[in-house]
């Protein structure tokens, strides 16, 4: 590939996730010699996205980088946060480094640019799963991806002069979960009894479908809970979502600890245009549910399903729900560096993230309806004031976020159960 990257530097990559696991593949496939990539992360025990994993090595501290050579050197933070991401650019240039690229605008460039390069060589050189681990197409990156588009766009492969895009959707088909996290994105661990609501999968696909044909298009739409195993009527779920032509592929979140009773799930599960993605978070849960996921796997597995496992070691900590009194500005600033802005689906209103829809759904956030947006109402406006009714969404800075931290480097560990479901 036509890169330019010299062999007699050394790289250092922090961050074994989605972004560090691909931007490796990319140094070698350019030659460069694997013992001038050093690989840092935090829990290496726990990365699962290397085949080599004897290269990963615990993240340094300052003093510790005394005994690193930071002469003729680059280090890439391939962390997804900006915040996070930032926070480390800073600390690492003032431990020695002088050459750091931790932008994601720069790793968005270069895997387009690669799968650019390998179109022009073979007809079909990369799938699904490729594009899913790609960080060009997320909506913190506001970048997109026209080989992606040309192909899991519209069926005809045409937009509106201005194009209305998502880059993902969330559908929250139920609040109810097997697992009670603590920190959890979508506030497991602040629910009540009467939180737990399962909503009906008619009334589901109608709100996807008012959202979808007022855009041009919706990139990925993922399905999520609670957890989303949970639903009875998944299989009809998916095989709806699949008929919608303006939606790219579908994303299925779940924790492993739940096998679906339907046997058709698993059907529709083998759609190419469907992954599943479980979250693991190794011991933390218990050993039921630990064997419940690994009975998945060696499922999905069989069956060939395409799926992705991704045990998380650590979360955001957004802090608690009271008001923060920000600034305009100060507000702003925390919504264009959140990286789970989600545009989540729940009970008929499309909410900027989990956290939004979740913490109205609690009473922990007093957000007013212009936070969200109300798709039940969307069929009976005309097309132009639909459109515009989704474009002031868009283009709206909730005021959900003066409940919030943002994206920060506060972290906490995941999984870590806040009831009787963590028992073993």
């Amino acid at each position: 590939m036509g890169f330019n990257f010299s062999p007699k530097l050394t790289y250092y990559i922090l961050g074994a996730g989605k972004i560090g696991a691909r931007f490796y593949n990319i140094l070698l496939a350019n030659n460069i010699p694997e013992s001038n990539i050093i690989i840092w992360d935090t829990h290496p025990d726990r990365v699962k996205g290397f085949e080599n994993k004897s290269k990963i090595i615990p993240t340094p501290s300052p003093t510790e980088l005394n005994a690193f050579d930071l002469s003729s050197c680059i280090l890439y933070i391939t962390v997804y946060a900006h915040d996070v991401s930032a926070d480390l650019y800073l600390r690492f240039k003032d431990s020695g480094f002088q050459d750091i690229v931790y932008k994601r605008s720069f790793f968005s460039s270069l895997f387009i640019k690669e799968c650019a390069e390998m179109e022009s060589v073979h007809a079909d050189p990369y799938d699904l799963f490729t594009c899913f681990t790609c960080p060009s197409r997320r909506h913190a990156e506001f970048a997109s991806c026209s080989i992606f588009d040309s192909r899991y766009g519209p069926s005809k492969g045409e937009f509106s002069s201005n194009p209305i895009v998502f880059d993902t959707v969330g559908l929250l088909v139920t609040t109810s979960c097997n697992l009670t996290c603590i920190g959890c994105n979508h506030l497991r661990d602040k629910f009540e009894p009467a939180h737990n609501v399962t909503y009906n999968a008619v009334d589901l696909v109608t709100s996807l479908r008012n959202l979808s044909q007022s855009v041009d298009f919706i990139r990925s739409l993922v399905i999520v809970g609670g957890e989303s195993f949970l639903h009875k009527e998944l299989a009809y779920i998916i095989s709806e979502c699949k008929t919608i032509s303006n939606i790219g592929y579908i994303q299925i979140i779940t924790n492993g600890g739940i096998l679906p009773i339907d046997p058709f799930v698993f059907e529709e599960l083998k759609d190419p245009r469907v992954i599943v993605e479980i979250s693991g978070y190794g011991s933390n849960i218990s050993l039921k549910n630990q064997a419940k996921r690994d009975e998945l796997i060696e499922i999905l597995k069989k069956q060939q399903i395409m799926f992705r496992y991704d045990e998380a070691t650590s979360w955001i900590d957004f802090g608690g729900f009271e008001f923060r009194d920000y600034s305009p500005s100060e507000v702003e600033l925390i919504y264009r560096n959140c990286c789970f802005v989600s545009n989540d689906i729940l009970d008929g209103r499309l909410y900027k993230c989990s956290r939004s829809a979740y913490g109205r759904h609690t009473n922990l956030i007093s957000s007013s309806d212009t936070d969200s947006l109300d798709l039940k109402e969307l069929p009976l406006l005309p097309i132009n004031v639909r459109r515009q009714r989704v474009q002031d969404f868009i283009d709206m800075i909730p005021s959900t976020c003066q409940y919030c931290d943002g994206t920060n480097p506060k972290l906490i560990p995941a999984g870590i159960q806040a009831s009787v479901h963590s028992k073993n």
